[in-house]
């Protein structure tokens, strides 16, 4: 699969402050990448800089293999950094329309876009009579009136109240479908995770971690036990092949296991050996929980 962006070593300081230190980052075609990181982190400045919005102190980038220009980013990337200023008398075509002429674009993909965003219903509606996802969802409707290969978001989902959000969300990942490849800013793990394909953690300007959002989050699972008799739960839990590692926690066992774990086969392999569970909890270890250690570490 080829890489729609290469960047190398990127640093951006605002005169003590370091934006972005050292950042390389590697997106593949077709994936839907997540920067991910708190307020401050150095998301916005990333994408400014691979917009051409901001020049970088040190370091490079190439889109689609070739170096940054403002041809490339006309004819292949769309970005929504913020919410445009649509006009609330006219309606969602009429907006699109606008929209079109100023970004010398064509009308052809118009009701395509409409489509997509599920407002090609609503299209004659006033834009007053929107709710905020739909002025979202005509937002990045806008983005997709050039047909780009590449959608840039910079956290695209503030806001919006949870039904918006959810609309967002499924929107993200039905134009993944498509073949585009998104990159999208977020302070929020639950959107990363549940959204993106790739990840890359960010903090104070510094890369943390990324690679695939499986991968970044572990392949383990965390397994929390409890019996009569620890002592005994504990010496049999030590034998189970393939554990990673396991803490004593006052009245159970916590075990990290390889994923996916299996409830049935840890149940009945204690079954076997003459202990009764009363506490089996298998859960998988969360991007949130990654997050927070890596936050930790660094």
């Amino acid at each position: 699969m080829e890489n729609v962006l290469e960047a190398t070593q990127l640093s951006k300081n605002y005169r003590s402050v370091k934006a972005l230190q050292n950042l390389s980052l590697t997106v593949e075609s077709g994936s839907i990448f997540g920067l991910l990181g708190p307020n401050g982190s150095g998301k916005t400045t990333c994408l400014a800089i691979l917009l051409g919005v901001v020049k970088p102190d040190s370091g490079t980038f190439s889109w689609l293999g070739q170096q940054p220009s403002h041809s490339i980013r006309r004819q292949h990337i769309a970005a929504l950094l913020e919410t445009p200023n649509f006009y609330p008398y006219l309606s969602g075509a009429q907006n699109l329309r606008l929209t079109a002429r100023i970004k010398q674009a064509g009308e052809e993909n118009i009701d395509t876009a409409l489509q997509t965003t599920g407002l090609f219903n609503r299209r004659n509606s006033k834009f007053s009579t929107y709710s905020l996802g739909m002025k979202q969802r005509l937002a990045i409707a806008a983005t997709l009136l050039t047909n780009p290969d590449v959608l840039v978001l910079d956290e695209p989902t503030n806001g919006l109240d949870p039904q918006g959000i959810a609309e967002i969300r499924e929107l993200i990942v039905e134009i993944g479908k498509k073949g585009k490849t998104i990159i999208l800013a977020s302070h929020l793990l639950d959107e990363v995770e549940k959204v993106c394909t790739h990840v890359a953690v960010l903090k104070s300007g510094e890369l943390l971690a990324s690679g695939k959002v499986a991968e970044v989050t572990g392949s383990d699972s965390r397994v929390e036990i409890a019996a009569e008799n620890l002592d005994e739960l504990e010496r049999h839990a030590k034998a189970i092949i393939g554990l990673i590692n396991y803490e004593r926690e006052k009245d159970r066992l916590i075990l990290q296991l390889p994923e996916p774990a299996d409830a049935a086969a840890i149940n009945r392999y204690f079954f076997e050996k003459g202990v009764t569970l009363r506490l089996l909890t298998v859960k998988r270890r969360s991007l949130e929980s990654q997050f927070l250690e890596l936050t930790r570490k660094s």
